[in-house]
């Protein structure tokens, strides 16, 4: 299947960024059936899928010759290169799989037994690289590089202003202007790959690309009996067993952190105890070819009954139909795997070894890898850059990387537990006449050990007594008048003064941290003097050179104050950053009641309409390639116990197709051929669907609690029913959105966020809000396809047929995943932040199509 991405722009100087693409699939099977006797069978079946994709195969060197140039213009679609090309990546993922079963029926039993066996490997070959990115203005849309000369001619305040009246958004924006006419630069970056015939990084310039190989295999066997104990009663049972081997990497390149690295100089799970370091004092992230252990005692269970109770006369006779009752249950106990993606995540640390970054920054220390703020442009010779890390070592200290902004510390649980699901169901099933059926049935289950990703690191307020010097902090800039929150207006806050040690007033006055005083974060506060984002000689103030990054990455010769590394974080070598661990603490539940009326055919009709009423809930990731879920709190898993992405409360579905009763073959007018020509052959179906909508987490957009989760609202004169029933489409003229709740509860109908009068962030520290969810506006869909049979011979038809999908272009409003759009930084859409200028507003997404109405035409002869 070929295919090719287009030019960026038009024109012939763009014409070399075409690029092609190629994908190759084939399978091969192979069975082969052996009848031994008329009552046993012997089945074997093998296969093969190649599956290989080259993206760009042919695309022209570009990355070579021409250099990457980010403009970084605020607000502009995408990132706005100066060359965009493409860069080939190639793709190969084998499969094989072999089983065999053997069958004896015996008597009233039916016995099966059997085995099978597949393994993957997956190949991947990444893009080359090894080339310079220049920056121009910088990539958080915020100008000019701090301290470049050049931002003075930039201002909109003091006694000669050169861009009176502008806003802040506009004195950036005229910056990263500048830059982009002049060239100056912010920063140049990239990334060398790692070489693996060598062993060793490429040199900075020289391209090259990595390779993936990793396998994954599998065995099972299972054994089952179908029972049929009376004519009216069956009963199945029977036992599967697995052994799962681990998923492991073949190249001897990964690497990861091993648990007690995660966790650092805090035992493993003995957080929130800080001066308790009694874990690893050298952390490291090091080479982990099979970073978790295989599973080999699997043992599932199934069992199952189907009983066609007869009642020939009375009461009962009427109530069960005589013999059209079936009443079917079962329970089964099964293990499934989890997306190959969440292992390579952790395993490889996100590929951090993969590539050695390299850097040139902005800032006057003089040291490796800077240059003075606006002295660089576009052509000039750049100095030498940083590299990140020197050399390629296969076990590295987590301190070499702390605060030099290298790989994240993260790894998997080595004793991982498989994922299992428990699933049970009850119906009963009546028929109504020759032709049709009633049916209740009951469904559930519940997982075990879902794979999610857990940080440890979350910032602590509590125990080490941080939260009261927070609140003191907010009496403090009370006395003040809102300017400072300095403890020389009366209330104690130590570990803002020995974190601010040596600096200026000006730290008690920055705005940023009034702010957070303001809303109620202590957690993001926390995130700061931890040493997030860079504020590094917070955190050395308080701990001193003792802690050797200090030392060696952020120059700090001082003895500190003498609070324990763990004053915050369980592991302060992830430098004020979060650890991810994957770990197989996740769990959900499924509840669904289901009514479902089934129609043969009849008369040239059949149809099944259904309706299910269910709930979905869990702590689990909603469909994240990263296994991120909603987390609030590692201090209790719970809190995050919420409805799935995918929590459709209420779904009724029909399909259906009548052979309209005119023409040969049919009812009416069989025999004349001009009416069957125009008016027979066809027959017409239908699918409907209409559901509620996908749920969402109201955000405050608040860290009161810790550094990630978020600290929910507050609802004033509102509650979460009003909140729910308020959601609908409400049309706003002249905007191509629809506002999906009741605009009262909005700031403006043309967005804003959400009206303070009923809805506002909770800004208590140290407390989480409500945690409402709410599910979005009502969904309708409709399918019609319309078939047309031309007879040609007695073996041979003609079929045409139109199918118009959303046939009456029915707008549907909402979001795929959630109630308007997320928060920055939130770890799903799962969340609706509201405060954010979009909250409750929407466009048509017709979920499924991602269009209006789709008239496809097709024919096919049959013969």
């Amino acid at each position: 299947q070929p295919g090719n991405n287009a030019p960026t722009f038009p024109g012939s100087s763009f014409a070399n960024q075409t690029a092609g693409n190629q994908t190759r699939n084939f399978t091969g099977s192979f069975g082969f059936d052996y009848i031994f006797s008329p009552a046993l069978i012997n089945q074997l079946k093998a296969g093969y899928l190649y599956d290989a994709t080259s993206f760009a195969y042919n695309a022209a060197p570009l990355y070579a010759t021409e250099p990457s140039v980010n403009w970084n213009y605020p607000g502009a679609t995408g990132n706005m290169s100066g060359q965009t090309y493409q860069a080939p990546i190639n793709t190969y993922y084998p499969i094989w799989d072999f089983s065999d079963s053997v069958t004896l029926q015996h008597g009233k039993h039916t016995l099966q037994a059997g085995l099978s066996w597949y393994k993957e490997q997956d190949h991947y070959w990444n893009a080359p690289g090894g080339f310079y990115i220049y920056d121009l203005a910088n990539s958080d849309g915020s100008g000019l590089a701090t301290g470049d000369p050049a931002q003075n001619a930039f201002t909109n305040s003091g006694a000669s202003p050169t861009l009176p009246g502008a806003s802040q958004a506009d004195v950036q924006r005229a910056q990263s202007l500048y830059a982009i006419l002049t060239g100056r630069l912010s920063d140049v970056n990239g990334e060398n790959s790692y070489d693996i015939k060598t062993k060793t990084y490429a040199k900075t310039g020289t391209l090259s690309e990595y390779p993936l190989d990793e396998i994954s295999s599998a065995w099972s066997f299972f054994g089952e009996d179908s029972w049929r104990v009376t004519p009216t009663l069956t009963l199945n049972f029977g036992l599967r067993w697995d052994i799962f081997g681990a998923e492991k990497d073949l190249t001897g390149f990964y690497h990861s952190a091993d648990e007690a690295s995660i966790y650092g100089p805090t035992a493993v799970g003995d957080l929130f105890h800080p001066g308790s370091l009694k874990g690893n004092q050298n952390p490291t992230i090091s080479v982990h070819a099979q970073p978790y252990k295989p599973w080999k005692v699997t043992p599932q269970p199934a069992f199952g009954f189907a009983w066609n109770p007869h009642a020939s006369s009375g009461a009962l006779k009427a109530l069960l139909g005589g013999d059209q009752t079936v009443i079917r249950g079962g329970y089964a106990l099964r293990r499934f795997t989890e997306p190959y993606q969440y292992f390579w995540d952790y395993a490889t640390d996100y590929g951090q070894f993969y590539y050695q970054q390299f850097n040139l920054i902005a800032n006057n220390t003089g040291t490796q890898g800077t240059f003075a703020p606006g002295s660089l442009s576009l052509g000039d010779t750049l100095p030498s850059f940083i590299l990140s890390p020197q050399a390629y070592e296969s076990t590295s200290p987590e301190a070499e990387f702390t605060y030099t902004g290298g790989p994240g510390v993260n790894g998997i649980q080595p004793n991982l537990d498989e994922p299992t699901a428990e699933s049970w169901n009850f119906g009963i099933q009546r028929g109504l006449g020759h032709s049709m059926a009633l049916e209740v049935r009951y469904n559930g289950n519940h997982t075990l050990h879902q794979w999610i990703a857990i940080d440890p690191n979350e910032v602590n307020i509590f125990e080490n007594g941080f939260l009261k010097e927070f609140q003191n902090a907010q009496a403090n800039l009370a006395a003040s008048g809102g300017t400072s929150f300095s403890s020389t207006y009366g209330n104690a806050t130590p570990t803002f003064d020995a974190a601010f040690g040596g600096a200026t007033a000006s730290d008690y006055t920055n705005s940023q941290y009034i702010n957070y005083l303001n809303t109620g974060q202590a957690g993001a506060m926390a995130g700061v003097l931890s040493g997030i984002n860079g504020t590094v000689p917070y955190f050395c103030n308080l701990v001193g050179a003792g802690f050797t990054p200090c030392a060696t990455n952020a120059g700090y010769t001082g003895a500190g104050s003498g609070y324990p590394i763990n004053f915050f974080q369980a592991n302060p070598y992830s430098g004020g950053d979060s650890t991810g661990e994957l770990s197989s603490h996740g769990y959900s539940n499924y509840n669904g009641l289901q009514v479902d009326l089934r129609q043969g055919s009849w008369h040239g009709l059949q149809y099944d309409a259904n309706y299910t009423w269910s709930h979905t809930l869990g702590v689990e990731s909603p469909n994240s390639w990263t296994g991120s879920f909603n987390a609030f709190t590692l201090r209790n898993l719970r809190q995050s116990y919420a409805p799935a992405v995918f929590d459709i409360q209420n779904a009724f579905h029909a399909s259906g197709t009548y052979d309209i009763p005119v023409g040969h073959g049919r009812t009416y007018l069989a025999h004349n051929r001009a009416v069957d020509a125009a008016l027979g052959g066809y027959t017409v179906g239908t699918i409907v669907t209409w559901q509620t909508g996908a749920p969402a987490y109201l955000a405050g957009g608040y860290h009161t609690f810790n550094d990630y989760g978020d600290g929910g609202i507050q609802l004033h004169g509102a509650t979460p029913s009003q909140l729910q029933h308020a959601i609908g489409v409400h049309e706003v003229p002249g905007h191509t959105f629809a506002d999906l709740i009741d605009p009262k509860y909005l700031r403006a109908v043309t967005g804003g966020g959400a009206n303070s009068t009923y809805i506002t962030p909770n800004i208590t520290p140290g407390t989480f809000g409500r945690i409402d969810y709410i599910h979005g506006p009502r969904q309708f869909y409709q399918d019609l396809e319309v078939t047309k049979l031309f007879p040609i011979h007695e073996a041979m038809t003609f079929n045409i047929q139109a199918s118009f999908i959303n046939v009456w272009n029915h707008p549907v409003f909402g979001y795929a995943n959630g109630f308007g759009p997320a928060p920055n930084g939130a770890a799903s859409s799962f969340q609706s932040s509201i405060q954010s200028s979009g909250f409750g507003q929407g466009s048509p997404t017709n979920e499924g199509t991602g269009f209006g109405r789709i008239i496809e035409l097709r024919g096919n002869f049959t013969f």
